[in-house]
């Protein structure tokens, strides 16, 4: 019985896992650590933003339409991102000085 759920719980994980947000790409940033990888808000794709904690597709759409940012806490301005969710973010987000000018 033991043996028998232990392969189901097996199976089951390993069908989840491709479900599961990866970790932040490379190629969003130079740093080479996961934990202090940013992703610019101005030049971001949809599928970047994804990456970030508390961000779906909805959250995303709405990043996206209220650019540009001049500074990070402009995020305070796109509906249902308050001061928790900036907070939550702001370790992996970041604007860049030229990409906030339009």
């Amino acid at each position: 019985m033991v043996v028998l759920l232990s392969l189901v719980v097996g199976v089951v994980g390993h069908r989840l896992a491709p479900l599961r947000k990866s970790s932040f790409s490379p190629a969003v940033t130079d740093s080479a650590s996961p934990e202090t990888l940013q992703i610019d808000l101005n030049t971001a794709t949809f599928e970047e933003l994804l990456l970030l904690p508390g961000v779906g597709p909805a959250r995303a759409r709405e990043i996206l339409a209220h650019r540009p940012y001049r500074r990070v806490e402009d995020l305070l301005k796109v509906p249902g991102i308050g001061v928790k969710t900036l907070e939550r973010l702001r370790p992996h987000v970041r604007v860049d000085a030229r990409s906030g000018t339009p």
